[in-house]
């Protein structure tokens, strides 16, 4: 069901906002059940993106929509940070190798 599906997007989706907008937009393109994935699995990597960790640079869900927004290249998104590796022994091993090793 296509309202089940945009629940489902709507959930996922980390901006709540202009969702009238968004319901609309979505019934316009009507997205069959592989665009449906395609559209949930974007969302998950794109909110794990540097850019939307900052909900202001979060595109709203009905520009997101109509704009295609599941189709973007995975490069035109900066992978969020990983922290760096720290030793978890006392005193510190010093490296990722030798504390490994041990």
């Amino acid at each position: 069901d296509a309202m089940t599906d945009f629940e489902t997007f709507w959930n996922s989706y980390p901006r709540k906002v202009g969702r009238l907008n968004a319901e609309r937009a979505w019934r316009v393109l009507k997205p069959n059940a592989q665009t449906v994935v395609a559209i949930l699995a974007a969302v998950e990597w794109q909110s794990r993106s540097r850019q939307w960790q900052d909900i202001q640079f979060v595109p709203y869900p009905a520009s997101w929509i109509r704009a295609g927004r599941w189709l973007d290249s995975v490069g035109e998104y900066r992978r969020v940070a990983r922290p760096e590796w720290v030793c978890p022994h006392q005193p510190h091993c010093g490296s990722a190798s030798i504390c490994a090793s041990s």
